[in-house]
C-alpha cells in the first residue's frame, strides 16, 4: 500500500497505523517495534527483509498480524535550519522503517518474535550508509536501544539534551520512557 499527499497529525497517526483505533496500538496484543532511520533504501536489504517476513509467517504464523513501516517525509525544514543549532539528533535520515512485530500475547514465542524483529532491523542496518551507528527513532524505540542510537551519537547533541532535560524538567517527572537522564 501505498499513501502520499498532505495529512493533519491525527490522520497522520491513523495513516501509519499509530492512531488509538488502529492495528499499532491494538488493545491487549503484544507490540514490538524496530525502528531504523536511513539514507536511502538499500534494495538488497529490503529483500533479505521481505524473505525472512514470508519465512518467519509460514513457520510461526502467529507473528503473521505483524507489518512493515516505510515512512518518508518531507526532510526541506529539518535541513533549512542548521545542525548544531538543534539537540535532534538523525537530521539527515531521509526515510524511517519500522518492523512491528505484533502478536496475541504468548510466551511461548516471545523470544522468536524478538529475534525476528532484532534481525529485521539488522539486515537494515548492515545495508545502511553507516552500519556501525544504529540511528532509531525514540518515539518508535523497542527499548534496548542505547542513548546514542535513540538522541544521536554526537555527545555535544547527547549534553545539550541532558542541559535542556535539567531546565525543563527539574523533577525529573518525564523519565519512565527512553530517559535521556
Amino acid at each position: 500500500m501505498v499513501n502520499t499527499g498532505e495529512a493533519t497529525l491525527p490522520e497522520l497517526a491513523a495513516l501509519s497505523y499509530m492512531s488509538e483505533d488502529s492495528a499499532g496500538c491494538a488493545y491487549g496484543m503484544t507490540s514490538m517495534r524496530y525502528p531504523i532511520g536511513l539514507k536511502t533504501y538499500n534494495t538488497a536489504a529490503l529483500r533479505e527483509v521481505y524473505v525472512d517476513i514470508d519465512e518467519t509467517f509460514r513457520k510461526v504464523p502467529e507473528l503473521a498480524g505483524s507489518f512493515f513501516l516505510l515512512e518518508g517525509y518531507s526532510t526541506q525544514g529539518v535541513k533549512a535550519v542548521e545542525e548544531a543549532s538543534t539537540a535532534v539528533p538523525h537530521r539527515c535520515d531521509e526515510i524511517l522503517v519500522t518492523s512491528y512485530v505484533q502478536y496475541k500475547p504468548n510466551v511461548a514465542i516471545d523470544w522468536v518474535a524478538q529475534e525476528f524483529g532484532s534481525r529485521l532491523r539488522k539486515y537494515l542496518l548492515e545495508g545502511s550508509d553507516d552500519p556501525q551507528h544504529l540511528r532509531a527513532y525514540v518515539n518508535y524505540a523497542h527499548g534496548t536501544e542505547s542513548l546514542q542510537e535513540m538522541y544521536g551519537w554526537e555527545e555535544w547533541r547527547l549534553e545539550k539534551l541532558k542541559s535542556l532535560k535539567a531546565k525543563w524538567d527539574p523533577e525529573n517527572r518525564m523519565r519512565y520512557y527512553a530517559p535521556i537522564a
